[in-house]
């Protein structure tokens, strides 16, 4: 009899056990179910709750009304993760995708879409399988507009977060920046076009911006060419473009016509050592085809104003060469000196006179005169050279006599203030000629 007794107790102490749970269990799922259609009663919350873990698929029919959500999931500690994984295909640990949303602080809301990473307690990333890589996107919000965007990266296999590129709003919130992130490339690919009406560094509305300190073009072939140009004004007009040769030619063009088939009207370019004309090569060019190659100054100058200046080694002694002034004075500033020292031998002095600048003074200090020997070593076909007689020079004539294939003049013998011209003629007769003479 106490037996039975004993096992009734029992009987009846399990049944009340299993009702409590049970009761709490239907509890539970009605609250998990109860954004779910049909989720109103206890069993059918518990039904539902069971249906989305046992079934495949799993589908939520709710109304996402005023934003409520068809599955809101709401942890007390604002950092909600929904974690992706496969059981039949994974390796150990376990690679999962996540997207994690997280609330660091009240002002700095964040979405994580990452492949094997997720948000733990911080905005550093977190990797369920170290041994490897880990891509992720993140969608940053906040209570101000600068830096709210989309941001790219991965975290590589030695577990270094690395930045690929990322869409930012500026202060403001009118524009944004996107940028390749730390240091790295961006391979974009046309047509990338600019429909807005965003100025570039304030002009230029709609226009592709390029704003950097130094802009880089390369080519990946043997030949590079860059084009700028207009698809209205004319029609696809090209105005501009550069083009490198295998030659090492570096050419910059002004055309007309559409970029398919552009008509040169001007260039400026570099001919390097590959060019098949050898008048080209090595040379540094400025080209006007059927223009009139106009050299403009953009105010008025007065006549003693300088207009145009040539000059060579500009970094250094910087010697001009030619000036041009506002009076239409052209003037060839470079000069050369040449001196007859006195032999103090009763007979003529020598020297020998090799032109390198369009005026030349010859000094004369021999007291009986001086023979000049005209050379070629350093002639120009077509240069044309003044030699004149410093005033300075003594009183005696200075001499300048024939000598076949280099030099033909009248003879002239000049003396102090006397003056002559003369033409490098040509190559084949490698001549001197005299041109004029002043007697002064």
């Amino acid at each position: 009899m106490n037996r039975v007794r004993a096992l009734l107790i029992s009987f009846l102490g399990a049944a009340v056990l299993m009702a409590a749970l049970s009761y709490d269990a239907v509890l539970w799922a009605q609250d998990f179910a109860a954004g779910f259609p049909g989720g109103g009663g206890r069993g059918i919350g518990l039904l539902n709750a069971l249906y989305c873990q046992l079934a495949s698929p799993c589908v939520l029919t709710g109304d996402n009304a005023s934003g409520t959500g068809t599955l809101r999931i709401r942890p007390p500690d604002e950092d909600t993760q929904l974690v992706l994984c496969d059981q039949s295909n994974n390796s150990s640990p376990e690679v999962c995708a996540a997207f994690s949303f997280a609330n660091f602080s009240t002002n700095e809301p964040y979405l994580l879409m990452g492949n094997n990473t997720y948000y733990n307690t911080s905005t550093s990333k977190t990797r369920y399988n170290t041994s490897r890589t880990a891509p992720y996107v993140v969608f940053r919000g906040g209570n101000s507009d600068i830096a709210s965007g989309v941001y790219m990266g991965a975290i590589n296999l030695a577990g270094t977060d690395v930045g690929l590129w990322q869409c930012a709003l500026n202060s403001g919130g009118t524009t944004a920046t996107c940028t390749a992130s730390s240091g790295n490339t961006t391979d974009l690919r046309g047509p990338i076009l600019n429909g807005g009406a965003a100025p570039c560094n304030g002009v230029s509305g709609g226009a592709l911006c390029h704003n950097d300190l130094d802009n880089v073009f390369y080519g990946t072939g043997t030949t590079a060419t860059i084009h700028l140009g207009s698809t209205t004004n004319p029609s696809n007009a090209q105005i501009w473009q550069y083009a490198q040769g295998t030659g090492g030619q570096a050419t910059t063009i002004f055309a007309t016509g559409t970029m398919a088939s552009p008509t040169t009207v001007g260039s400026f370019g570099y001919y390097g050592s590959g060019t098949g004309d050898a008048d080209y090569a090595d040379m540094l060019m400025l080209y006007s085809f059927n223009k009139t190659l106009a050299l403009e100054d953009g105010q008025q100058r007065t006549a003693t104003q300088q207009v145009v200046r040539v000059m060579d080694n500009v970094a250094a002694t910087g010697e001009e060469k030619l000036g041009i002034y506002g009076a239409g004075t052209v003037t060839f500033p470079q000069t050369q000196t040449v001196t007859c020292a006195d032999n103090a031998g009763g007979t003529n002095a020598t020297q020998t006179l090799d032109p390198q600048a369009h005026t030349i003074t010859v000094l004369n200090n021999d007291a009986t005169g001086c023979d000049v020997t005209m050379q070629e070593t350093s002639a120009q076909l077509g240069a044309v050279i003044v030699v004149c007689i410093d005033p300075a020079s003594t009183a005696t004539n200075v001499n300048f006599a024939d000598v076949a294939n280099v030099f033909n003049g009248a003879a002239p013998a000049l003396s102090q203030g006397d003056c002559f011209t003369a033409r490098y003629f040509d190559a084949a007769n490698d001549l001197w000629l005299q041109t004029g003479a002043s007697n002064n």
